[in-house]
């Protein structure tokens, strides 16, 4: 009931005292009405008719006109005045957040019906100084996309983004994931949560560079995802396609297997087949539509490792009714249904994996939405919605624990060794008033308020027992072993508002300004092994962030427009933040075995406790700062004839405010290492590091502190400075963008981006919030730690291109991209008596500066043959499609082995050197598919 009434007071506030704006999910189109001469006509009748029906509005004294709040879809224009002959323009398309200008010049009367054809809105935004790089429709449905999960692989088509991370910020974790204005995101940690069906996507948005304030909650970029509905006539797709074993081929060379035994058959699907239904329509015509989406996917994968398999099911519901009682109101409800299951998902390793070593997945979860839209004229239109989701996701081991860690191959046997349990919820009110007003120019104004409220248990174990086996020295099971488990949950809370303005100054340059404010906090969610609870505040932080953007129209004719913002983005609120200060770890216990059996149990256990180690509950720095990117980006765009748009943008961005732990009463004595002389790289065999021992860690390592590391200084025996904590990230690029939208049977993109991105913390998931070990440990903190990080791509290339064969009716369908290799860097794990530090991750010490080394790039090419069959005369069409994906068959190792010298294999006599591979590009394969779309 409390929950309840929080919502419930926090939409009349939003409502009654504060205008507000929610995240942008419609357009609108606006212009001006003139007779021949050029003289404003007052009192027009505009017309606006889509898939739902129509709504009128009138020319102001000055002979304007705006019709706020439209979804996205293709619209007709029809203008009225008594003595004036009627015009029509059609085909004028609204995009997410695209203002479309659709101006009219109405001639005398006595003449036929005049009907002027249009094509799309323009091609450049000459008021908007964010960069954005949307996938169309037309693009989603022709080129050969087909991605496992719709929320975070089609970021990988759009520049700028590689393998999740956008613009250099963490990948996958970093991007903010909205699905009709739902947040998808794991409320952990920002990784991706909810998995839809691609078929279901009407348009996607791609923001981040230069984005207004109504956008926060991430670091990278926004995925803006509007999902299909119905309208007036009835639609459907019926979508299936496939693939198997026979249609896939093999791409691992001799040199691939002598370097990885364990990749001597590449990763193959045994058999995939996605299977979609669609249909939208009408319930009562002009008022109230339905559309309703299934879906089953099933995947049979024999990956990549010795006897392993991999099976998914997929069954996924979507519904959606809209209803419009009036032209000037719009509700919409949505909600979906996903149980996703996986049997083999791999507990280790892939490249290592056995089928002893998996788990099986069961992960059901459920997406809502509600939405009122109001429009008060056509001036001002407001949103309110509420939204949510709730799942988890379960991992239990195919084989029943207890597990052995194999000391030799350093490796499990026997189980995977672990289960972890995952619930998650999240709860968002989003309310919204834009507002058009005149004055020292024009505004487009927005405010807007958020509230967030989510909730994270995680659960992990090893189970009663975990064993620790050198076969070669003691019988199986009889060394040691150790248990260890923990049950965390936090509660996210989160209030935002923000005001923005889109300030016409004059016909030329329009200020896009705004203002953020977050205000998030954490709290412990259940109680511990003790007894404790949290309903006290582990962590509050306040954040403002402004944005202020430029637009200049070069040429007067919106073709040509200069631009250039700055930005501040704040992190979402996420557990990860604060987990290690909420009670609920477990004690780490070591046995040792007992060779007499005096101390054995009644199943003849016969190990003893020798060993306890509580984990200390961290404290949270009461200055902390909130994870942000500081952005700036200059640019232009040109419409360099119709339909083609090139752009080309610079990017400096600048975390901070990064994350880390750190133990401040410890104290570091330098000491040196020498690394292995067995290893094959000459340069490295036998390098000796100055690195840093831990010399009071008996009376030390009970005080950790969550905090924002950079500028910490660790401190020798005597309280001197032995060197200072730098936690940095930046990304400076250069992006160019040619993109031909689709007309006269044909469309492309070419984009390129020269990038670097270094520092000295990684840009993987979650690293922004700190490894637990890069910063406790003054060897992780000092030793060789700045240079390029992980997914640093200096050069990426991209090219899209579609073509329809007139007459034949045959669709060539091509995506190429290039890629530089992802840079790594050789590390050794050197001994507890070496550096003394008890985890294993904070001996692991840079043999070289970061990113020293280069992996191979990457270069594929994959293609679509489609034969469309038109059915009437209308928009349906049956067509039967093949996707060749990786047409070269490339071998381009795509990860490989950095520990020095070696890691072994379980299963193979043969160790992975230092450089060996770990993963290679799937092999050349074929789907073949047939839709019928109406």
């Amino acid at each position: 009931m409390r929950r309840i009434t929080t919502y419930l007071a926090a939409f009349v506030l939003a409502l009654s005292a504060i205008p507000a704006a929610a995240q942008s999910l419609t357009g609108g189109i606006e212009g001006v009405v003139r007779d021949e001469q050029g003289g404003a006509l007052p009192g027009v009748s505009l017309t606006l008719t889509g898939k739902r029906g129509s709504q009128t509005t009138l020319t102001d004294a000055v002979g304007s006109y705006r019709f706020a709040g439209i979804d996205p879809g293709t619209f007709s224009v029809t203008a009225e005045l008594s003595g004036f002959r009627t015009k029509r323009q059609e085909n004028v398309v609204v995009g997410i957040g695209r203002q479309v200008p659709i101006n009219m010049v109405l001639g005398v009367a006595g003449v036929q019906e005049a009907i002027e054809v249009v094509g799309e809105s323009p091609v450049v935004n000459p008021v908007s100084s964010s960069t954005d790089n949307s996938l169309s429709q037309d693009m989603l449905f022709n080129l050969p996309i087909r991605p496992s999960n719709a929320a975070t692989d089609l970021l990988n088509y759009l520049p700028g983004i590689v393998d999740g991370a956008a613009y250099g910020a963490d990948s996958d974790t970093a991007n903010g994931l909205l699905l009709d204005g739902v947040d998808t995101r794991d409320p952990e940690g920002g990784s991706a949560w909810t998995f839809f069906n691609f078929n279901i996507v009407e348009e996607v948005q791609v923001s981040g560079l230069g984005a207004p304030a109504e956008f926060g909650a991430f670091q990278g970029a926004v995925v803006n995802t509007i999902t299909k509905s119905g309208g007036n006539n009835y639609s459907g797709l019926f979508d299936v396609y496939y693939t198997k074993d026979s249609l896939q081929g093999n791409n691992i060379s001799q040199e691939i297997i002598d370097g990885n035994p364990s990749l001597a058959e590449p990763a193959t699907d045994r058999e995939r087949m996605d299977l979609t239904a669609q249909l939208g329509g009408p319930i009562v015509k002009d008022k109230l539509f339905f559309f309703l989406s299934g879906e089953r996917y099933h995947r049979d994968q024999d990956p990549t490792g010795p006897n392993t398999l991999r099976d998914e099911v997929s069954a996924r519901i979507n519904f959606k009714l809209n209803y419009q009682p009036t032209s000037n109101d719009n509700f919409m409800a949505m909600v979906q249904y996903d149980n996703y299951n996986i049997i083999g998902r791999c507990g280790v390793s892939a490249a290592l994996c056995t089928f002893d070593l998996t788990n099986r997945e069961d992960a059901p979860e459920w997406v809502w939405a509600m939405q009122w839209r109001h429009v008060f004229g056509s001036k001002t239109f407001a949103e309110v919605k509420y939204n949510g989701w709730t799942g988890f996701y379960d991992l239990n081991p195919e084989v029943p624990l207890p597990a052995v860690f194999d000391g030799s191959t350093g490796q499990p046997s026997q189980s995977q060794g672990w289960y972890y349990y995952a619930d998650r919820n999240r709860n968002q009110v989003n309310a919204s008033i834009s507002h058009y007003a005149e004055g020292f120019g024009k505004h487009d104004l927005k405010f807007g308020v958020e509230i967030e409220r989510s909730k994270v248990r995680s659960r992990y174990g090893l189970g009663d027992i975990y064993y620790y086996d050198y076969t070669a020295y003691y019988p199986s099971k009889q060394y040691l072993a150790y248990t260890y488990s923990y049950d965390l949950g936090g509660k996210n809370q989160r209030e935002s508002a923000y005001a923005q303005d889109s300030w016409h100054v004059n016909d030329r340059l329009t200020i896009n300004a705004g203002v953020r404010f977050d205000w998030v906090r954490g709290y412990p969610a259940y109680e511990s092994a003790n007894g404790s609870i949290g309903d006290s505040k582990v962590y509050d932080v306040k954040n403002w962030s402004p944005r202020l953007g430029f637009a200049y129209d070069v040429t007067g004719n919106g073709k040509t427009v200069l631009k250039g913002s700055y930005s501040q983005y704040y992190e979402g609120a996420f557990f990860l933040a604060y987990s290690p200060a909420v009670p609920g770890i477990a004690d780490f216990v070591s046995y040792a075995y007992d060779p007499s059996g005096e101390l054995c149990g009644p199943e003849g256990n016969c190990f003893t406790e020798t060993d306890r180690s509580p984990n200390p509950l961290y404290n949270v720095d009461r200055d902390i700062k909130h994870p942000r990117v500081d952005e700036w980006t200059l640019g232009f765009e040109r419409e360099l004839v119709k339909d083609v748009r090139l752009a080309v943008t610079g990017i400096y961005r600048q975390d901070k405010g990064i994350q880390g732990s750190v133990t401040p009463d410890a104290r570091w004595a330098p000491t040196t290492v020498t690394a292995s002389d067995d290893g094959t790289d000459a340069a490295l065999n036998g390098r000796q590091l100055s690195v840093y021992e831990w010399t009071n860690r008996s009376s030390s390592d009970q005080n950790y502190l969550l905090t924002n590391p950079d500028g910490f200084e660790y401190l020798n025996p005597a309280g001197s400075v032995l060197g200072t904590a730098r936690a940095q990230r930046k990304y400076q690029a250069l992006m160019f963008v040619l993109d031909k939208r689709f007309s006269n049977r044909w469309q492309g993109r070419i984009s390129y981006v020269l990038s670097k991105n270094e520092g000295t913390v990684n840009n993987g998931g979650f690293d922004t919030y700190g490894s637990s070990t890069q910063f406790e440990s003054a060897s992780r903190a000092l030793v060789n730690q700045f240079g390029p990080l992980e997914f640093s791509q200096n050069h990426e290339l991209k090219v899209f291109l579609t073509y329809q064969i007139p007459k034949v009716d045959v669709g060539l369908n091509g995506y190429w991209r290039y890629l530089s290799g992802w840079p790594y860097t050789p590390y050794q794990r050197f001994g507890s008596g070496a550096i003394n530090f008890p985890l294993s991750s904070g001996r692991e010490v840079f043999l070289e500066p970061r990113g020293s080394r280069r992996a191979a790039s990457r270069s594929t090419l994959d293609l679509r043959l489609e034969k469309i069959f038109r059915v009437g005369s209308g928009s349906d069409r049956i067509s039967l499609y093949a996707d060749l994906q990786n047409l070269f068959n490339a071998d381009t190792i795509t990860n490989v082995q950095n520990r020095y010298p070696s890691v072994s294999i379980a299963g193979f006599d043969q160790a992975v050197e230092f450089g060996g591979p770990t993963a290679v590009t799937p092999p050349r394969s074929w789907l073949v598919g047939a839709r019928w779309s109406f």
